[in-house]
């Protein structure tokens, strides 16, 4: 054993100086591992941290319901920019392209951390949205008619 101008002669103190360098040896190695670990998980900045942002961002969004206050305005038209797959009322489409596409879903706070508990890769915007009951008018036999109704 190195770094000691003296060795133990005696057996326990051979030993509780081998149980020290085995408990070092055990220390040193779960702090640099957890250190390792900290330092390369990717948490990442989020891309963006409220509706403002995710407006001005390159994601696709899709929701299940609209509302016409000003920056919910936008929001709709941003949404209404893509195909009308985003207004699936099918939630698991919406859960595949959030987990493989650039994608934000807007829905129930409560659902969103359901999904949350089972994959830690998703997160929640600080900002919450107050829903407003409206309606508006589309024309007879419209291809979006039917999904509207069933909202």
């Amino acid at each position: 054993m190195a770094g000691f101008c003296k060795q133990p002669s005696t057996t326990p103190g051979k030993v509780l100086l081998s149980s020290w360098w085995m408990a070092l040896l055990v220390l040193t190695s779960a702090y640099s591992a957890n250190l390792i670990a900290t330092l390369s998980s990717q948490n990442g900045i989020p891309p963006f941290s409220n509706l403002e942002e995710l407006l001005d961002s390159e994601y696709t969004i899709g929701m299940r319901t609209s509302s016409k206050s000003s920056l919910l305005g936008r929001l709709w038209a941003k949404i209404m920019q893509n195909n009308l797959e985003v207004l699936q009322g099918d939630l698991s489409v919406h859960m595949q392209r959030l987990k493989h596409d650039q994608y934000a879903f807007l829905t129930f706070r409560t659902y969103a951390e359901r999904q949350m508990a089972a994959d830690c890769r998703l997160g929640i915007l600080d900002e919450r949205i107050t829903w407003e009951h409206q309606s508006f008018g589309v024309q007879q036999k419209s291809p979006i008619k039917a999904d509207i109704q069933n909202v």
